[in-house]
């Protein structure tokens, strides 16, 4: 039998996706690690709760009842919540109210948190890694847009060349942000002619980053 939770779930960008708003893939175009994911924070939840805190957001709450506090807070975890939330935002394309639904959630879970004790040793279901989330082709192609071409090609000498990174390159790689950084990476990465190769070009780009930030 299918849990309602995840019906719910996926159904949110179903609708999404059938009004041609949804960021990403439609249920149908998620990935195993993702739906894995879903299961495990469904099987965390009640239908009365999952609507409780995403409804909140969205009509500016951030005070959720007691019990869902302590689902919230003891079993689902920060991860969850945000999938559940964050599954109705491609119909939000205003970035102002975008970003007040994402302080809302922050909210209500400092909220739930300091009137729910934490459970001990929890294990809370955690987000894939970025490639396995909807939408990843979309933050790939907008992390591209953020790197000019020139600061591109002194990334490359920076990471195979040893060559000191401009400081006004260090600015296009800070205002893209540690994310879509690493991505970078992890495409460079790929060209690593092995295991040896591939730690060395991590430590270059953990290297190059920290030069940035200071």
């Amino acid at each position: 039998m299918t849990n309602p939770i995840l019906l719910l779930l996926v159904t949110v960008a179903a609708v999404a996706a059938s009004k041609g708003d949804a960021e990403g893939p439609s249920p149908q175009g998620f990935t195993a690690e993702y739906r894995k994911f879903l299961d495990a924070c469904s099987r965390r939840m009640t239908p009365q709760c999952a609507e409780e805190i995403v409804g909140g957001v969205y009509r500016n709450k951030t005070h959720l009842s007691r019990n869902c506090c302590t689902k919230l807070v003891a079993s689902m975890g920060p991860d969850c919540q945000q999938a559940l939330v964050e599954r109705e935002m491609g119909r939000v394309k205003d970035r102002a109210t975008r970003n007040k639904i994402v302080y809302r959630r922050k909210m209500a879970w400092r909220k739930c948190e300091k009137s729910v004790p934490l459970p001990h040793g929890r294990n809370y279901p955690r987000l894939p890694s970025p490639e396995f989330r909807p939408g990843y082709e979309d933050f790939l192609r907008n992390c591209s847009k953020k790197l000019s071409e020139k600061c591109g090609l002194e990334l490359l000498d920076a990471m195979f060349r040893n060559v000191p990174l401009k400081r006004s390159c260090c600015h296009n790689l800070l205002k893209m942000g540690p994310l879509c950084y690493e991505q970078e990476l992890k495409g460079l990465r790929n060209v690593a002619g092995n295991e040896t190769e591939l730690k060395e070009m991590k430590k270059k780009g953990e290297h190059i980053w920290r030069h940035c930030i200071h």
